[in-house]
């Protein structure tokens, strides 16, 4: 994937769509944030808000939760503007990684890029949370972008240009017909 065609994390923060943003301590992009309210969020990050209200909302609600658990990860989530129900989609996968030591899901997880949100959700939400995507952020500067999917399971990488729903489609079910999970012609 060339790192030239895929919009930064950070610039969708700084173009003011994205609500917050989770920074390293030894960023050499903390100066661009300066102005930005924050919290640290553990001992190697620090987390950005658009907001102080933004900020205040997020420490508010996560006094009581227990770090890297079901809740928290939700809240962080969400609070960084991630589409919900692939929130619960990574949150309910970490839960059960850490029960059983294994990864579920891997079959129908695929990882998903636009205009600087960088995420893994399931083939199963793949068009809900595009639309829901589209339809959230629609400032200018991440209208402008493709939304990309990838798979370092399969080496898949493919694009939808922005508002294409017919072709999002046809990339989804191609995915889901490579890992053989929808039928075929030959596997009918």
């Amino acid at each position: 994937m060339k790192s030239k065609m895929i919009k930064k994390y950070g610039s969708a923060f700084l173009d003011g769509y994205k609500p917050a943003i989770l920074v390293e301590r030894t960023s050499k992009n903390l100066p661009l944030l300066k102005e930005y309210p924050f919290c640290e969020y553990n001992e190697r990050l620090l987390l950005f808000f658009q907001s102080e209200k933004e900020k205040n909302q997020y420490l508010h609600q996560a006094k009581e939760l227990k770090i890297n658990s079901y809740e928290e990860n939700r809240l962080l989530g969400l609070t960084l503007g991630y589409p919900e129900k692939s929130v619960e989609f990574f949150s309910q996968n970490n839960e059960i990684e850490k029960e059983t030591g294994e990864l579920p899901n891997r079959d129908i997880e695929i990882g998903m890029t636009w205009a600087g949100f960088w995420f893994s959700t399931s083939l199963e939400i793949l068009e809900h949370e595009a639309r829901w995507l589209w339809e959230t952020y629609t400032h200018p500067k991440a209208i402008e972008n493709p939304m990309y999917f990838w798979s370092d399971k399969d080496d898949t990488y493919l694009s939808v240009p922005y508002g294409d729903y017919d072709r999002l489609r046809k990339v989804r079910e191609y995915i889901m017909q490579q890992r053989g999970l929808l039928p075929t012609a030959t596997n009918k």
